[in-house]
């Protein structure tokens, strides 16, 4: 092995034990892991930690009555968020279609000339196929 070639493998080497040694530092530091509750959450997030404490049930407390109450609003949030979802992801597809028609020209007739090429290739392929299996035969 050359010494270039031992230079760059240990190059290499000590550059991947760096950027172990510091991915690791940073990763597992305890000031990122430790804190107040929602530290490091985004307020969404501490928000919707919250509402899912205010929402539990508690059965000591709480009638069937209201169990089924907040049953039926959370099976009437995820309806209407699933439904979100599906008209988001319609109407992104319909724009995409939209796109892809409008950027391949896909809504203009053929050109004559792309025809006429498109019946040479066509034309080619044939003769060459039907050379091709002349030749075998013929063998």
């Amino acid at each position: 092995m050359t010494r270039m070639k031992q230079f760059r493998y240990g190059l290499v080497a000590v550059l991947m034990a760096v950027c172990l040694w510091t991915g690791s530092a940073i990763a597992f530091q305890p000031s990122a892991q430790a804190g107040p509750p929602g530290a490091g959450y985004t307020p969404k997030a501490v928000g919707m930690e919250t509402q899912l404490e205010e929402n539990t049930i508690n059965k000591d407390v709480d009638t069937p009555e209201e169990i089924r109450r907040r049953s039926n609003q959370f099976t009437n949030r995820a309806e209407r968020a699933s439904d979100n979802l599906i008209e988001r992801a319609q109407e992104g597809l319909e724009n995409t279609a939209d796109n892809v028609r409008e950027k391949l020209n896909l809504d203009q007739p053929i050109a004559p000339e792309t025809k006429r090429f498109i019946r040479d290739a066509r034309e080619n392929i044939e003769s060459a196929v039907d050379s091709t299996s002349r030749a075998i035969e013929s063998r």
